[in-house]
């Protein structure tokens, strides 16, 4: 029998809806229709844990050169992301897993944020969040303290990431 999860962290620890907003690897922020990611339902995608250490690193350095703190990662947030990326890379909707005004993994009135791009590097990925002002902003700001990435394979080749972002680590 399965337990069910209590409470915010429980929320956090089953994330991995689908969302409605596309951040496109060229940093640009649109609805699409259909989904960019539908061809690959059904067929494998696949974890790229490796990746993550390297966005981690080139978000550090852009936020050490704007004068922001380093992001620690959390496991917890890392999991939620990475869940998030592999279900995106299934053919699941590529977007946000908003519920109304707050992100659907995050607890109530608990500051949170993401970031998604579609890319065949991780290297592209980045750069395509920092082309977007919106999307740099998020991920310079000095007010986001720890982070959890997550990043697929999908069956077109191109890597789906998911940066989940909170300014304290989720106990």
């Amino acid at each position: 029998m399965r337990r069910r999860a209590r409470g915010w962290l429980g929320r956090l620890a089953a994330a991995g809806a689908a969302g409605a907003t596309l951040v496109a690897a060229g940093g640009a922020s649109a609805a699409l229709e259909p989904n960019p990611l539908a061809v690959c339902a059904g067929r494998p995608a696949s974890a790229d844990p490796g990746a993550a250490p390297g966005l981690l690193q080139l978000v550090n350095a852009a936020r050490a050169h704007a004068g922001a703190p380093r992001m620690r990662v959390s496991s917890v947030l890392a999991s939620i992301a990475q869940r998030r990326s592999l279900a995106m890379a299934h053919g699941g909707r590529f977007g946000h897993a908003d519920i109304g005004d707050h992100l659907a993994w995050a607890p109530p009135g608990v500051p949170a944020g993401e970031t998604l791009a579609m890319a065949p590097t991780v290297a592209d990925a980045f750069a395509g969040l920092m082309a977007s002002p919106h999307h740099r902003r998020a991920l310079l700001s000095p007010a986001w303290r720890v982070v959890g990435i997550g990043v697929a394979r999908a069956c077109d080749g191109n890597l789906v990431v998911t940066q989940d972002l909170m300014v304290r680590a989720p106990a």
